[in-house]
C-alpha cells in the first residue's frame, strides 16, 4: 500500500498504519511514496457462507512534528480471498 499523503517530508514526525486486522505498524511508509507491504492472516474459506473474500480498511494516521494534529487518510480497501490456493479471486461475495 502507498502513502498516498502530499505533506512536506520535513514536518513529518512519524505515522501508524492500522491494517484492520488487529495488526498496527509503526513509522514505515511514513513519506510521500514510500509504500508497506503487509501479509493479512489466512483463513480457509467458510463453510455456513458464500463468502469468497474478507474487506478490511486500512487507515494512514501521519504524525506530525510542528503542532498540527494528526492526519487520518481516508480508508484504503483490501479485498482479500479465503483459502490458500493462492489463486482466488474476490467476484463480490463477502464476509
Amino acid at each position: 500500500m502507498y502513502n498516498r499523503s502530499t505533506n512536506d517530508p520535513s514536518i513529518v514526525d512519524g505515522c501508524t498504519w492500522d491494517f484492520g486486522d488487529g495488526q498496527v505498524v509503526q513509522n514505515q511508509a511514513c513519506l510521500p511514496g514510500e509504500y508497506i507491504v503487509h501479509t493479512f492472516p489466512t483463513y480457509p474459506t467458510p463453510i455456513d457462507a458464500p463468502a469468497e473474500c474478507r474487506r478490511y480498511l486500512v487507515y494512514l494516521t501521519i504524525h506530525f512534528n510542528n503542532g498540527y494534529p494528526d492526519e487520518v487518510s481516508n480508508h484504503y480497501v483490501a479485498n482479500i480471498p479465503y483459502g490458500t490456493e493462492g489463486n482466488a479471486l474476490c467476484t463480490g461475495q463477502w464476509h
